[in-house]
C-alpha cells in the first residue's frame, strides 16, 4: 500500500507536487501556531475570567458590608436595650414595633432573655399564620440558650408563604438577645438589583454549600455539590441546576458564610470552540490560496526551469536552432535570454573553423556544455526533489540549505553562459569609468576560495578604469578560479596590484601555486584548451579577448612549483580627479 502511494506521489506533475509541498508546509505551520495560540488564549481567557470573578467578589463583599452597616444604622434602637434590658414593657414593644414598620425586609422581631424566655415580639399581619410564630419563638429561645458570642444566622426556613432567615444579635453585658426574622426575597431582590449587571451569578452560601441568597432566586435553599473542596479559592462545582461551573469563593464578614462568584464552564468552552472553528475556516481558506499560489508559482518558476532544461538537452544533442521564449524580465528571464544569446553566438564561433574542425569543435563544445550545464541543472532538480520528498520534516534551515544549493548551481550556469557570450561576442562593449579595486573585490566575492588561500587586493582605491565593468569582472573571475585550482591542494596566496605611471599602468595578478609547464603555457589562451577534468576550456581565452577588446595586452610568466603571474598593460587606467 505504501509503495503504491509513493509511486502515485512521484507520478504526479511538478505543479501538483509543488502544490502539495506548499500546502503541507503552510497548513502545518498555521495549525501548530494557531493551536498554540488557542491554548495560550484559553489560559488567558480563564485567567481573565478568574480576575473578573475576584473583582466581582470584592464588589459584592463590599455590598454585603455596606448592607450590614446600613442594617446596623437602621437597628440603632438596639442601643437603648443595653440600658433598659429586654424585659416586657410598653417601651420595648413600641421600639420593636416601630423598627418592624421602618424596615421592609423584616417580618418579625423577638427579644429573648438570657434564660431563653421570649419577652417581647412584633410580627407583620400576614406573617401570623397558625403555629408559625410559636415555632420561630421556640427556635430563637433555643439559640439563645445554646450560648456563643457574635452575630449568628440560621438556615433558611419556610414560614407560611415566605422563606425567612433569622439573625441572633447578642446584647452587651449578656443582657439578652434580639432575634430578627428577615424576608429572604426582600434581601435577595436588593442584592440582585445591585449585581445583575455584573454578568456573573453571585450567591451567599453557608458552610455546607446551601444557597442563602443568590442573583438567581430559584436557587435559594438548594445545595451546591463540591463546594466544600473550594473554600476559599478557585475551583469547579456542580451548580444547583446540575450544570458545571467554575467558582471563586471567599469568606464574608459573617462567620462561616461565603460569597461565591460563578462562571459557566460552558461559556468558556464555547469561546475556545469558536476560536478553533475560526482556525479551521482559515485553514480551508489557506487550502484554496495554496492551490492558487501553487499554480501561479509553478508557472512562474517551474515552467521556465523545465523549458531551460529542455533547451540545454536540445543544444547538447547538436540543435543550435533551439530558442526559449522570454516572458519576464526577472532573474530567470535574464538567464533564459543569456541562454538564447549563447546558442545564437555558437554558430558564428564554430563557423570560424574548417568544416572538419567545425564538426569536431561542435561535438567537443556541445559535450562540454552538456557536462558543465546539465550537471548544475540536475543538482537544482535534485534539490527541488529532496525538498518535495522531505516536505513534512523540512524546517527553515533545510529550506535555506536547498535554496543555497540552487543559488550556487544557477551561478555556475550563469558563469558558463557569460564566458560563452564574451568569447563569441564581437560587438563593441559599452564603456564607462568604474572603480578598479571594487571590480576586483566583487569578482572575488563570486568565487568559492578554500579557507587556506589568502587573497591580497593591493590596488589603490582611487584608481578608475575606463571600460566595461561586467567584462572586467568576468576577466578577474576566470583568473581567480584558475589560481584557486592551482592552490586548492597546498594553499597559498593570490595577489592583485597595479604598477606604473599614468597612461602606462600594469595590472599584475599572481599566485604561488603549482605553475604552468612550458608545453602548456603556449596553449593556455587557445579556445577549448584545458588540463582539467571539468570546464569548457574558455576561461583564459575569454581573458585574452576581453583584454584585447579594451585595447590592452596580456603577458604571462610561470614556473612549475613556483607560481604564475599575469601582467595586463592598459592605457585607460587613471586616478580619480584626472581628466581623460
Amino acid at each position: 500500500m505504501f509503495k503504491k502511494m509513493t509511486k502515485a506521489l512521484f507520478g504526479l506533475s511538478l505543479r501538483m507536487k509543488f502544490f502539495l509541498m506548499f500546502l503541507f508546509l503552510s497548513v502545518a505551520a498555521i495549525a501548530v501556531s494557531s493551536f498554540t495560540l488557542i491554548n495560550l488564549s484559553d489560559k488567558n481567557i480563564r485567567k481573565h475570567a478568574q480576575k473578573e470573578q475576584q473583582i466581582t467578589y470584592e464588589y459584592i463583599n463590599k455590598v454585603i458590608e455596606n448592607y450590614l452597616v446600613d442594617l446596623n444604622r437602621r437597628l440603632s434602637f438596639i442601643g437603648g436595650f443595653e440600658k433598659t434590658g429586654v424585659s416586657q414593657s410598653p417601651q420595648v414593644k413600641d421600639a420593636i414595633a416601630g423598627a418592624l414598620k421602618k424596615n421592609n425586609d423584616l417580618v418579625a422581631i423577638f427579644t429573648v432573655l438570657p434564660d431563653g424566655t421570649i419577652s417581647n415580639s412584633a410580627l407583620i399581619d400576614d406573617f401570623a399564620v397558625p403555629n408559625n410564630p410559636q415555632e420561630l419563638e421556640k427556635d430563637c429561645s433555643a439559640r439563645a440558650l445554646s450560648g456563643g458570642e457574635g452575630v449568628r444566622l440560621s438556615k433558611i426556613q419556610q414560614a407560611g408563604n415566605r422563606q425567612v432567615i433569622k439573625l441572633m444579635y447578642p446584647l452587651q453585658n449578656k443582657s439578652g438577645f434580639l432575634c430578627m426574622v428577615f424576608d429572604v426575597k426582600a434581601i435577595n431582590d436588593e442584592m440582585f438589583k445591585i449585581t445583575k449587571t455584573s454578568g456573573h451569578e453571585i450567591s451567599l452560601i453557608d458552610g455546607e454549600g446551601v444557597i442563602m441568597l443568590s442573583s438567581r432566586p430559584e436557587g435559594i435553599g438548594k445545595s451546591i455539590r463540591g463546594f466544600g473542596k473550594n473554600k476559599p479559592g478557585y475551583g469547579k462545582v456542580v451548580n444547583f441546576d446540575g450544570g458545571d461551573a467554575e467558582v471563586f469563593v471567599s469568606r464574608t464578614a459573617i462567620d462561616d458564610y461565603y460569597v461565591a462568584v460563578f462562571q459557566s464552564g460552558g461559556e468558556l468552552d464555547y469561546t475556545v470552540t469558536l476560536m478553533k472553528s475560526i482556525v479551521i475556516v482559515w485553514i480551508l481558506i489557506i487550502l484554496g490560496l495554496s492551490y492558487l499560489l501553487s499554480v501561479l508559482l509553478s508557472g512562474y518558476i517551474l515552467t521556465p526551469m523545465l523549458n531551460l532544461d529542455a533547451g540545454i538537452k536540445s543544444v547538447t544533442e547538436g540543435n543550435l536552432n533551439y530558442r526559449i521564449s522570454v516572458r519576464d524580465n526577472n532573474e530567470i528571464g535574464i538567464l533564459t535570454d543569456s541562454f538564447n544569446h549563447m546558442v545564437e553566438n555558437l554558430k558564428p564561433m564554430i563557423a570560424k573553423y574548417s568544416e572538419r574542425e567545425a564538426v569536431e569543435a561542435k561535438a567537443v563544445l556541445a559535450n562540454r556544455i552538456g557536462h558543465e550545464i546539465v550537471d548544475p541543472v540536475m543538482s537544482v532538480n535534485m534539490a527541488v526533489s529532496l525538498l518535495q520528498r522531505n516536505k513534512d520534516k523540512a524546517g527553515p534551515q533545510d529550506i535555506l540549505k536547498y535554496a543555497e544549493i540552487i543559488k550556487k548551481e544557477m551561478q555556475q550556469i550563469d558563469k558558463i553562459s557569460s564566458n560563452l557570450l564574451a568569447f563569441s561576442n564581437d560587438r563593441q562593449p559599452v564603456m564607462s569609468d568604474f572603480n578598479l579595486k571594487e571590480a576586483v573585490s566583487e569578482a572575488f566575492s563570486v568565487v568559492q576560495p578554500h579557507h587556506n588561500i589568502l587573497v591580497k587586493n593591493d590596488i589603490n582605491s582611487a584608481l578608475l578604469m575606463y571600460g566595461n565593468s561586467s567584462e572586467i569582472k568576468l576577466l578577474f573571475i576566470n583568473l581567480f578560479e584558475n589560481s584557486i585550482d592551482a592552490l586548492k591542494e597546498t594553499g597559498g596566496e593570490i595577489k592583485v596590484s597595479v604598477d606604473g605611471s599614468e597612461g602606462k599602468m600594469q595590472i599584475v595578478f599572481s599566485d604561488n601555486g603549482c605553475g604552468i609547464s612550458e608545453t602548456n603555457i603556449i596553449k593556455i589562451f587557445d579556445p577549448l584548451f584545458t588540463t582539467k577534468m571539468q570546464g569548457l576550456g574558455l576561461g583564459l581565452a575569454v581573458v585574452r579577448k576581453i583584454t584585447e577588446r579594451h585595447g590592452g595586452r596580456i603577458d604571462v610568466e610561470s614556473r612549475v612549483n613556483a607560481g604564475t603571474k599575469f601582467i595586463f598593460s592598459f592605457k585607460n587606467i587613471k586616478s580619480m580627479g584626472v581628466k581623460s
